[in-house]
């Protein structure tokens, strides 16, 4: 795995470069369609002034496996991400690639303690839910996520 996320997760600089707008140093909302990226500012730190944490989550569907999994996805992960205290956003990043569908989740959190919250007292562990190997071949089901700082000021 190298150093360089844009490439360890396969996704367009492009998009990377719209999800950190260089110009104001701050990470942005970002809503993805093929042919644009709409990014819209906001602070890299919390309410209470502390820094927000990034969690990467990455994965490719078995084929033909990727609107299905989204509905999956809605029902499991987001419900719970939405419902866990101190969680702030999350980006749901698709592409498809043949009959596959790559999948990365890029989540906001207050604070580690509130990635914890989530993922329990091991959160470089990736979280899966009971029906997730029908959606990806073990061979996707990644063990483990990342987490980044988000550093920046509006």
């Amino acid at each position: 795995m190298g150093s360089d996320i844009g490439s360890y997760y396969g996704i367009v600089p492009k998009l990377f470069d719209a999800l950190w707008d260089r110009k104001q140093t701050a990470v942005c909302s970002a809503k993805v369609s093929k042919t644009a990226v709409e990014c819209s500012p906001f602070s890299g730190t919390s309410e209470g002034g502390q820094t927000m944490i990034a969690r990467i989550w990455q994965g490719r569907t078995r084929p033909g496996m990727g609107k299905a999994y989204y509905s999956y996805l809605e029902q499991t992960g987001l419900k719970e991400y939405r419902r866990t205290e101190g969680f702030k956003d999350v980006l749901v990043l698709t592409r498809d690639t043949g009959e596959e569908t790559e999948y990365v989740l890029i989540t906001l959190w207050d604070s580690m303690e509130a990635v914890q919250r989530f993922a329990g007292p091991e959160p470089e562990r990736a979280v899966y839910y009971p029906e997730d190997d029908r959606y990806f071949p073990e061979s996707e089901r990644t063990p483990y996520v990342r987490h980044y700082e988000v550093v920046g000021a509006s």
